[in-house]
C-alpha cells in the first residue's frame, strides 16, 4: 500500500533535496521511521535505522550498524558510534560520546559531555547525569541514579536500584550490590549485602535526587 500512514519507513531518496539543503548527511540503507525529526547538520551512517518519533538533533552524529528506539532522543552534538542500540524512550545528551556495542535500554538517560566506552549496557530507566564516564564491559542495572562527574571503571557491576553520588569512582571489577546508596566524593570497590547497611543521609539521597532533575531536561 502506498498510503504513508500504512508505511514503517521512509525511503532516503524520497527526501534527498531537503536533506541536502540542510546539510544532513545519511547513508543510502538508512532506515527512518514516521515523524522522525533530523536536525541541521547530523550524520547517520549506513545500517543504521531510527525509529517512529525518534529525534537526532542538529550536528549530533550517528554511526554504522545503530538502532535508535521510537522516541528516543539523541541531543546536538551528541556522538554514538558503531552497534549502538537505544531502546525505546532512551536519551543521550547533549556532546556526550557512545563507543561501540553499546545498548542503552528502554528510558535510560545519558546526561551531556558523558562518555560511555565500549560493551557496555545501560539500564531501563537508569540516569547517568553529567559529564560521568563508565568505562568498558561495564553492566549497570535498572533504575540506577548516578550523579555527576563519577567514574565507573571497566568490569564493574552496578546492582538495580542503586543511587551514586556526585564525583565518585568506583573501581575496576567491582560488583555493586542491588540497592546499594554511595555518598557523593567517595571511592569504593564492591559492596556486599553487609555492607550497604550503613545508608547515607536522607539529605545526600535527596540532593542527587534534585541533581538529577535538574540536569537531564530535555
Amino acid at each position: 500500500m502506498n498510503d504513508w500512514r500504512e508505511r514503517r519507513f521512509y525511503s532516503i531518496s524520497e527526501i534527498m533535496p531537503e536533506l541536502e539543503e540542510r546539510k544532513i548527511r545519511i547513508g543510502e540503507t538508512v532506515k527512518l521511521g514516521y515523524m522522525t525529526m533530523l536536525g541541521d547538520g547530523c550524520t547517520i551512517e549506513n545500517g543504521t535505522s531510527i525509529g517512529d518519533e525518534a529525534v537526532i538533533d542538529k550536528g549530533a552524529y550517528i554511526g554504522s550498524g545503530c538502532k535508535i528506539g521510537n522516541m528516543a532522543i539523541v541531543a546536538e552534538k551528541a556522538c554514538l558510534l558503531g552497534n549502538v542500540t537505544m531502546e525505546k524512550d532512551s536519551f543521550v545528551g547533549f556532546n556526550a560520546f557512545v563507543k561501540n556495542d553499546v545498548t542503552i535500554k528502554e528510558g535510560g538517560e545519558i546526561g551531556k559531555n558523558c562518555h560511555i566506552a565500549g560493551h557496555c549496557t545501560i539500564g531501563r530507566y537508569s540516569i547517568i547525569n553529567n559529564s560521568s564516564e563508565v568505562e568498558e564491559h561495564s553492566e549497570l542495572g535498572d533504575n540506577l541514579f548516578i550523579g555527576e562527574k563519577t567514574r565507573i571503571e571497566s568490569m564493574s557491576k552496578i546492582g538495580n536500584g542503586t543511587t551514586i553520588g556526585n564525583e565518585v569512582t568506583v573501581k575496576e571489577g567491582s560488583i555493586i550490590t542491588e540497592g546499594s546508596r554511595i555518598p557523593h566524593y567517595s571511592i569504593t570497590g564492591s559492596i556486599t549485602e553487609r555492607a550497604r547497611e550503613e545508608k547515607p543521609s536522607k539529605d545526600m539521597s535527596s540532593g542527587m535526587e534534585e541533581a538529577g532533575r535538574r540536569t537531564m531536561k530535555r
